[in-house]
């Protein structure tokens, strides 16, 4: 059987294992708290290695960024989906 277990790390925070690493971190998309999922590759033996440690901080220290510019790009395209929506709403009158 499976032994589920626990750790406290630096970087990553509360993780637990069982096959994989999986933990949460806390983001801000539009406007709102959200709780996202965080796996990670690793063993019981060797959990994480340096470049995962460095990737993480590298997209973390990014993520404000990436997140508005994602919010950016999905406003987009959703007022371009509504205004495609008028528009055959407006041909079919």
């Amino acid at each position: 059987m499976n032994q589920t277990l626990r750790v406290h790390h630096p970087l990553f925070g509360s993780l637990l294992y069982d096959s994989a690493w999986v933990g949460e971190k806390q983001v801000t998309f539009f406007g709102q708290k959200q709780q996202v999922l965080l796996t990670i590759d690793g063993d019981k033996e060797k959990p994480f290695q340096k470049r995962q440690e460095e990737a993480f901080q590298a997209f973390w220290l990014q993520g404000e960024l990436l997140l508005k510019r994602t919010e950016k790009a999905l406003l987009i395209i959703i007022n371009r989906c509504e205004m495609n929506t008028e528009l055959k709403l407006k041909k079919t009158w």
